[in-house]
């Protein structure tokens, strides 16, 4: 078995000082003095002692074993006893499979005060480090528990726990040692609290996934790739959200989770506000759309094929026109008045027969003749140059033919954005019929790219009524259909969608509104949230159930030099048999 001590790499600075554990390691305005029951580390009067335990696992420890021990070491932390810790990981093959196991952990603990209380301090570490060996030999007895002395002490604290001349950029393993550190003490150029570690984003464990999953990136430290990160596929069901600003890599993530959903067969549909997908879906064999673009195919938007009731998909249309288009009440009634009327006696019918049946709406007084020519103000200028092209086509898709192919619907071409959000939500309403008319499923059917989410699911306030997007979606999750919500500014996005998502992805922020927001959905240190600014382009937060705290990952780019990809099928219906 690998010996993960011996097969580090390290400085020859820290090689001659692990010799001689008297010498002391000098750095900046700090000094650190190896003793043989603990290290000193000293910066002006302030002195911190530190001692470590070694916590060997045995060979048959299961999983959860292993996640109590974690869990048990993180309660201490929030019991006022100050903690770092790293894991080793040995690589081993399992029915086939490569996986890794535990094979040690280890635990520093410390205390603090003024160079004139050193015996105070060094008893208090004493204290600290009993109450861990206790309360870990009463709960695990089977561990074998050992605190290190001498020169392993001064080994261990300089090769895991302390960076390279206390400074610099922490040494990684080679790609031949199995040891991973799972989260490291800040230089002690900083300062170290006594209440317990604030540490930056800390390395989960790396474990295989027995769910299904799909690959999105790399673990990292200091740059240097650990191990790969997945996303169980069932958690899409519960939505994805990724944020960052422009130019963060929101984008790259995206078409990353959507390229590895359609090699694992599962069909996408991205709402493609900037028109940057179209490249991607046709490598993977996949169908543009371009509604509003000269001779280009569309959907028939006000289609009642799928919809539940005749009533519910009446409902829903005016909702979505009173909402983006800001109809007064009197004038969201008189639309509802008028759409019930019409799909008394046409099923599918279009924009040009919606304006067609204002018009020919009798009023009795001059106030509702005012609402009727309000009604027709508002609604022109969706019935003539590219938004007629835009709700009447000459060729239609169903939205089953859509939801049967990998498909990119390219809002970008719109040059109203009101145009945009009612496409946008009409398609989400399509989505919502469809998969009611097949019936609730907790396992993931197809996954929507929803991008610039903010026009779709905006902030309100806590006594205003949801969204009809928000409550869309919030829907669309118990038929399975996953959903993917992208957006800029998390403090722009309605609250309930943005802690109801089991996958949660950040890029760089800068903003003191969204960095707050973030902190507070992902649970982040202060030291955490300060980091989301200096995050470099392709790097994020990922957080989702799978993982006991938020990562640090670099998502993988995609390359388009793909064989593309067709979906076998006899016809639109066979494509979602899987679904029932």
């Amino acid at each position: 078995m690998l010996n993960p001590i011996k097969s580090l790499l390290y400085r020859g600075n820290i090689a001659k000082l692990i010799k001689n554990t008297k010498g002391i390691l000098q750095a900046s305005d700090i000094d650190a003095y190896p003793f043989k029951q603990h290290i000193i580390v000293r910066k002006n009067a302030k002195i911190t002692i530190l001692k470590i335990l070694r916590i060997k696992t045995p060979a048959n420890l299961e999983v959860k074993d292993n996640t109590k021990i974690l869990n048990f070491i993180q309660s201490m932390q929030r019991n006022n006893v100050p903690l770092a810790y790293i894991i080793a990981l040995f690589p081993i093959e399992h029915n086939g499979e490569n996986t890794s196991i535990i094979s040690e952990i280890l635990v520093m603990t410390w205390s603090t005060g003024k160079i004139d209380k050193l015996i105070e301090a060094i008893e208090k570490a004493s204290s600290n480090i009993e109450k861990i060996k206790v309360s870990l030999n009463s709960l695990f007895p089977e561990l074998e528990i050992e605190e290190l002395k001498g020169k392993e002490l001064a080994k261990t604290f300089l090769q895991f726990f302390l960076r390279d001349s206390c400074e610099g950029e922490q040494r990684l393993p080679s790609s031949q040692t199995a040891f991973i550190p799972i989260a490291c003490l800040p230089s002690p150029s900083k300062s170290i609290s006594e209440k317990h570690a604030e540490f930056t984003y800390t390395i989960s464990t790396y474990r295989k996934l027995r769910s299904k999953s799909i690959f999105i990136g790399w673990a990292v430290r200091n740059g240097e790739k650990l191990y790969p990160i997945h996303i169980p596929l069932n958690n899409l069901v519960r939505h994805v959200l990724i944020m960052g600003m422009t130019g963060s890599g929101k984008s790259t993530t995206a078409k990353k989770i959507v390229e590895q959903l359609i090699r694992n067969n599962v069909n996408v549909l991205v709402l493609d506000w900037h028109n940057e997908y179209g490249d991607l879906i046709k490598s993977l064999g996949g169908l543009i759309l371009s509604p509003g673009a000269e001779n280009s195919n569309g959907i028939n938007l006000f289609d009642a094929t799928y919809a539940k009731s005749i009533e519910e998909h009446i409902s829903l249309i005016c909702d979505i026109f009173s909402e983006t288009l800001e109809f007064t009440y009197p004038q969201s009634y008189m639309f509802l008045e008028i759409l019930i009327r019409l799909y008394s006696r046409k099923r599918n019918p279009t924009l040009s027969d919606i304006v067609n049946e204002i018009y020919a709406f009798d009023t009795d007084s001059r106030l509702d003749n005012e609402i009727k020519q309000a009604l027709l103000r508002r609604l022109l200028f969706l019935a003539k140059g590219q938004a007629k092209r835009v709700f009447e086509s000459s060729q239609e898709y169903s939205i089953a033919q859509i939801l049967g192919e990998n498909t990119v619907i390219e809002l970008g071409n719109f040059k109203d954005q009101r145009l945009r959000k009612i496409y946008a939500m009409m398609i989400l309403k399509l989505l919502y019929d469809f998969f009611t008319s097949r019936g609730k499923s907790s396992h993931l059917r197809h996954v929507t790219i929803l991008e610039e989410a903010d026009n779709i699911v905006p902030r309100r306030s806590l006594n205003s009524p949801p969204s009809i997007g928000e409550k869309l979606i919030s829907e669309l999750r118990k038929f399975g259909e996953g959903m993917i919500i992208i957006s800029q500014f998390p403090s722009m996005i309605a609250p309930k969608v943005l802690k109801n998502t089991a996958t949660k992805i950040c890029h760089q922020i800068k903003s003191y509104d969204d960095i707050q927001i973030i902190k507070q959905i992902l649970s982040l240190t202060d030291e955490q949230s300060e980091m989301l600014k200096h995050l470099r382009k392709g790097e994020a937060v990922l957080d989702h159930d799978e993982i006991p705290y938020p990562l640090l990952i670099k998502v993988e780019k995609v390359s388009l030099s793909y064989t593309p990809i067709m979906v076998k099928k006899s016809g639109v219906s066979s494509c979602f048999r899987a679904f029932d």
